[in-house]
C-alpha cells in the first residue's frame, strides 16, 4: 500500500475527531457541526472569497459511516489507480477531481456539502477510461454497477447525498484518466 493512501485516510480520520477533542463553539451548538462548518462546501462563504472549501470539504464527513464507507473505497480503489498512474497520477486524479466536484455542487448544489466522494468518484472515473481502453469489460460493468448503486443510494432524501459532487468527480476523473493513459502511453 502507496504511503498517499495512508496519509490521505489519516487526514481524514484525524479531521474527522477534531470537534471531539476540541470544542469548536459557536452558532450551530455542537462542536461537531460548528467544526464541519469550518471548512464545508458553503456557497455564500466561497462567493466571499473563502475558496479553500472546495479543498477543505474534501477532508470532512458528516457522519463515522461516512467516512468509513469513504476511507474503505480510497483503500479499496487507490492502489489500483497508484499501479496505473504512479503516485502523481493518483495525486492529480484525486485532488482535481475532488476541487472540481466542490466546483459543480458550488454552481448546482446550494447546501453545504462535505466528504471525499468526488475524489474517490473521480479515481473510479480513472479505472472506467483505463477499462474502456484496454476492453477489460468484466470491470467496465462492475464500475457500471458500482455507479448505478451509488446513485440510486444517493436518490433518498434523507441521506442529502450530493450528486453533483460525484458526477463532477467521476467525469473530470473519467477525462483525466484519458489524459494520463495517452501521456504516459499506458
Amino acid at each position: 500500500m502507496e504511503l498517499i493512501i495512508f496519509v490521505l485516510i489519516g487526514i481524514n480520520v484525524v479531521a474527522y475527531f477534531i470537534p471531539y477533542l476540541i470544542n469548536f463553539s459557536g452558532k450551530y451548538g455542537d462542536s461537531f457541526t460548528n467544526f464541519l462548518a469550518l471548512g464545508w462546501k458553503s456557497n455564500p462563504e466561497i462567493r466571499d472569497g473563502e475558496y479553500y472549501r472546495l479543498l477543505t470539504s474534501m477532508f470532512l464527513h458528516g457522519d463515522f459511516f461516512h467516512l468509513l464507507f469513504n476511507m474503505y473505497s480510497l483503500y479499496q480503489i487507490g492502489p489500483a489507480i497508484i499501479n496505473l498512474f504512479k503516485p502523481s497520477g493518483f495525486a492529480i486524479v484525486y485532488f482535481v477531481s475532488g476541487i472540481v466536484g466542490s466546483l459543480l455542487s458550488y454552481f448546482f448544489n446550494s447546501n453545504p456539502s462535505v466528504g471525499a466522494s468526488g475524489a474517490i468518484f473521480g479515481l473510479v472515473g480513472a479505472l472506467g477510461a483505463v477499462a474502456i481502453v484496454t476492453q477489460n469489460y468484466g470491470l467496465l460493468i462492475n464500475i457500471f454497477l458500482i455507479l448505478v448503486i451509488n446513485f440510486l443510494y444517493a436518490l433518498d432524501p434523507i441521506h442529502r447525498i450530493d450528486n453533483f459532487g460525484h458526477l463532477g468527480g467521476l467525469v473530470t476523473g473519467f477525462l483525466l484518466g484519458f489524459i494520463l493513459i495517452f501521456t504516459r502511453a499506458l
